[in-house]
């Protein structure tokens, strides 16, 4: 690739000293495996200095089928969990069981993780977040 058309900016942005800068964040484990865990303008960081990936903590999460949509965002030096519950398993359930039951699934991820990625926060949502034509979250 020679750059975008018509984007010069664009273009010095991605293209620096022949390579090619995605945007993407992962590593290399110890069998030189590539993961790709998060997007660099999407890191949390930490006033400890301490970079979180939202993405990796959202696919764990996301796994539960108690939550439809999540999104991880860091707010004054904490994580909160943004969450859009399954309608159809919290439709015959209270306020506070659904409430209840969201943060044992946050609690059972926090007992896993160091303190600096432990979810503080949550805001439960009653509408979908808003996504873009290829159905991802809008992150703003």
């Amino acid at each position: 690739m020679r750059g975008y058309y018509d984007m010069p900016e664009e273009t010095d942005t991605t293209l620096k000293d022949g390579w090619l800068h995605t945007g993407d964040k992962g590593y290399i484990d110890d069998d030189r495996f590539l993961f790709i865990n998060g997007r660099v303008k999407n890191l949390i960081i930490l006033s400890n200095g301490e970079n979180i990936s939202p993405e990796e903590i959202e696919a764990k999460l996301a796994l539960n089928p108690l939550i439809s949509e999540i999104i991880i965002t860091g707010d004054n030096n904490a994580l909160t969990a943004r969450i859009y519950p399954e309608p159809e398993l919290i439709k015959n359930m209270s306020e506070e069981e659904v409430k209840a039951a969201l943060w044992k699934i946050l609690d059972d991820y926090n007992s896993q993780q160091p303190t600096y990625k432990q979810i503080t926060k949550m805001v439960i949502r009653e509408n979908p977040f808003i996504k873009n034509s290829s159905r991802k979250i809008l992150r703003t």
